[in-house]
């Protein structure tokens, strides 16, 4: 079966098969955002080991904003890019956020199609509901990504 995988999806296998949620603690800000970049790094490593550019993969940040009960998404930037993003995180640190997990895109360029996988933060079945239900609404806005 591995040999019928594009490289993308190696990827993306390998990332899914990776760390499982971190039971049913919450995270602070600064250990979703460390979370998030060693994701980041993971994937970016997988990708050049496969031949593939770094940049054809996405990470975004899911959380909710708990003052509004609201679902909010910030894709990281590139490397080099992050001080706008890291910067709005910082100015969060007195509110009270939920991080839900992160969701990762793939362009698979050999099969001319976006790949996609969720890392969930936590494993209660609350929070992995409300981070499919925000990837499901996100990839039908944006007609792209399809959860696999």
């Amino acid at each position: 079966m591995e040999k019928t995988l594009t490289s993308a999806g190696r990827v993306q296998r390998k990332v899914k098969s990776g760390r499982p949620p971190s039971g049913t603690i919450r995270l602070s800000i600064y250990h979703a955002l460390a979370r998030l970049t060693d994701e980041a790094d993971r994937v970016r490593s997988l990708m050049q080991e496969e031949g593939l550019s770094p940049d054809d993969a996405q990470l975004i940040l899911v959380f909710i904003l708990e003052r509004d009960e609201v679902v909010a998404v910030k894709p990281l930037p590139r490397p080099g890019e992050t001080a706008k993003f890291f910067a709005y995180f910082d100015g969060l640190k007195d509110e009270a956020v939920h991080f839900l997990g992160v969701l990762g895109l793939l362009k698979d360029r050999e099969a001319e199609k976006i790949l996609s996988f969720i890392l969930p933060f936590t494993s209660e079945a609350r929070d992995n509901k409300i981070l499919e239900a925000a990837v499901r609404e996100a990839a039908l806005k944006s007609g792209k990504p399809q959860l696999n």
